[in-house]
């Protein structure tokens, strides 16, 4: 599984979604200090088969970040990373951070987002942000 973790000291890091077609959304994440990250490719190389995200970067820290990148099906993309976590993060009690990224956010479901959001928190430690088109994180 070596061949899906990169590593880098990028200031910049992009994640770009990589579905054909002219709107994609994108992940940012700046690293101002050059620390060292890994860059999990998750979706078809660690992971084959079953649900799960796109990304999962870890810092130096150990502190994880699981990225979806996803057209507009924002429920069914937190059930993604919600996969991912329970399948391979590394500390269950750690503070992680959860995105969905989206082209399209419908506006009906800000509710279910909130009960979402406070699943992540309550059950995985984890804070999930959800972001239109373009999500940037310092770390």
């Amino acid at each position: 599984m070596d061949s899906c973790i990169k590593t880098t000291k990028q200031r910049l890091v992009s994640l770009v979604d990589k579905k054909k077609g002219a709107s994609k959304s994108k992940m940012l994440f700046e690293n101002p200090n050059k620390e060292v990250l890994k860059i999990i490719e998750v979706d078809n190389c660690m992971i084959k088969e079953g649900s799960r995200c796109d990304y999962l970067i870890v810092d130096s820290n150990d502190t994880e970040y699981f990225i979806e990148l996803k057209g507009n099906s924002i429920l069914h993309a937190c059930k993604q990373i919600e996969e991912t976590i329970v399948k391979i993060s590394n500390n269950k009690t750690r503070i992680k951070f959860a995105f969905v990224v989206a082209t399209v956010f419908p506006p009906a479901i800000n509710g279910s987002i909130q009960i979402m959001k406070s699943k992540f928190k309550n059950k995985y430690n984890s804070f999930l942000i959800i972001k239109n088109k373009i999500c940037t994180h310092k770390l």
